[in-house]
């Protein structure tokens, strides 16, 4: 039976474009070869698996950062540099993605009448700088694990 002949990917490539945010489809893409042959590689060579992860992380670093930006920034007077609405998405989106954050209701299960009716208890109603507080000891938490990280 023949095999086709192993194409040579160079991990340092791999690593390139995941660190742009690219999906495995684009780097596939890009690199001319199927995705379940990016999944191979990963699966078959640490070396490979290891430059994909620093890629990835490279992309959600800049991305965090970005979004900390737009839901930090303050201008010289002193006041957020961005509209409350896109601060909340960045900060909600940051929340949910990097954090582990999900959207989600409790259910108390005993209603006031005392009938096992449920009713939905919305938790997504915090006031603005309860938000900010939680995502700045985010922030500083992911900063610190970080910067530990790099001193390995």
């Amino acid at each position: 039976m023949r095999t086709k002949p192993k194409i040579n990917i160079d991990p340092a490539r791999i690593e390139q474009l995941a660190a742009t945010g690219a999906s495995i489809e684009d780097i596939a893409r890009v690199l001319g070869v199927s995705q379940s042959t990016i999944h191979a590689r990963k699966r078959d060579s640490e070396e490979f698996k290891q430059a994909y992860e620093r890629g990835r992380s490279t992309a959600r670093t800049a991305y965090a950062n970005a979004l900390r930006e737009i839901a930090l920034k303050r201008g010289p007077d002193g006041e957020y540099a961005y509209e409350t609405k896109y601060r909340l998405k960045a900060i909600t989106f940051f929340l949910e993605r990097q954090q582990g954050w999900a959207k989600k209701h409790d259910v108390d299960m005993q209603s006031s009448d005392g009938s096992m009716s449920p009713s939905q208890v919305d938790l997504g109603d915090r006031p603005l700088g309860d938000l900010l507080d939680m995502t700045r000891e985010a922030w500083n938490g992911a900063e610190k694990a970080q910067a530990q990280s790099s001193g390995d």
